[in-house]
């Protein structure tokens, strides 16, 4: 199971499940990454924006820890 997760197997699988069986008479219903679509199409991002935005949280996140350890090498060399 960790090698899934590791190669991004097991998310692949979850955001692609459909449940077995045939749907209901009517008009289907959305799909949950069909609902993420249109959430993302009506504030006007597209699934690239997404990705960039998690890089950047990344390099935020390590950005922060260098000040951290910068700061703490700081009060120890006073």
């Amino acid at each position: 199971m960790f090698r899934e997760w590791e190669r991004g197997d097991y998310q692949k699988k979850v955001t692609k499940w459909s449940p077995p069986g045939r749907r209901k008479r009517g008009r289907p219903k959305a799909t949950w990454a069909e609902g993420i679509r249109g959430l993302l199409g009506e504030k006007g991002l597209m699934e690239e924006d997404w990705n960039g935005r998690m890089e950047e949280k990344d390099k935020i996140i390590i950005k922060r820890a260098q000040e951290d350890v910068e700061t703490s090498n700081n009060l120890l060399n006073k």
